[in-house]
């Protein structure tokens, strides 16, 4: 999850505990964080997320930019992305 604001991180982690899906969730709170992590995901050999859930107006580097790098990586290109 990328999200600048920690009462929405909290509405969200509630949403999913309520929904009964258990997950593991990392937290960015602007768009540079993100986007660094992406980039290693290859480097560091882990999995790219099942699913980004995307806050478009963030610090640093704003949602659009960070949705338009993320689809050009091709090891993470193809992540659901849910923008809100």
């Amino acid at each position: 999850m990328v999200e600048d604001s920690l009462a929405d991180v909290d509405v969200v982690l509630m949403a999913l505990e309520s929904a009964a899906v258990f997950t593991t969730t990392q937290v960015f709170v602007d768009g540079a964080s993100a986007i660094e992590y992406f980039e290693q995901v290859l480097i560091n050999e882990t999995n790219c997320p099942q699913l980004l859930i995307l806050d478009l107006n963030l610090p640093k580097v704003r949602g659009p930019e960070l949705l338009r790098r993320l689809r050009a990586l091709p090891w993470c290109g193809r992540t659901k992305v849910i923008v809100v």
